[in-house]
């Protein structure tokens, strides 16, 4: 048998070397990949939608992304938002249009798209379709979902539009 030369075994061992340095290289590389891609980039761009939130009169905190506050609608109006579970019932609840004169445009049922038997909010959407009124300025009204009909029960947020 013939043994390989001093000059083979150093080449075999840098090939060893610089495969375990590649090989290092590539895996520090994909864990760096993986970290980037766990962080959340929270930095608005051209295609997120912010989230205006608003109180209702009995002190619930509810998000509205659409319409975004301060722009013009127009029919059909699409409502998109979250409220807390519980103030639907059957994954739905009342959202109604009115002009500026308090006059309703529209009634529509918002429904909840995850589950509604929560306090934490859900993400509902609903859509309304109207005439165009004479007035510039109208109302949303959200209303929380009263079976009972009782007004210890009852509770809204209200959000100002633009016709």
């Amino acid at each position: 048998m013939n043994r390989p030369s001093q000059s083979t075994q150093i080449i075999g061992i840098i090939l060893i070397l610089m495969t375990v340095v590649v090989l290092a290289v590539v895996g520090w590389m994909w864990l760096e990949a993986a970290e980037s891609s766990r962080q959340v980039d929270n930095t608005p761009s051209e295609n997120t939608t912010l989230a205006t939130e608003y109180t209702s009169e009995s002190g619930v905190k509810v998000r509205v992304t659409a319409p975004e506050s301060g722009v013009v609608v127009s029919s059909p109006l699409v409502v998109r938002g979250e409220v807390p579970g519980n103030w639907s019932f059957e994954a739905s609840f009342p959202v109604r249009l009115l002009d500026e004169e308090g006059v309703e445009l529209a009634t529509a049922i918002a429904t909840l798209e995850d589950d509604w038997m929560t306090e934490e909010l859900v993400s509902f959407s609903a859509e309304l379709e109207f005439d165009a009124p004479e007035s510039e300025r109208g109302t949303l009204v959200l209303e929380k979902s009263n079976p009972s009909g009782l007004a210890a029960q009852a509770d809204k947020v209200t959000l100002p539009l633009r016709f």
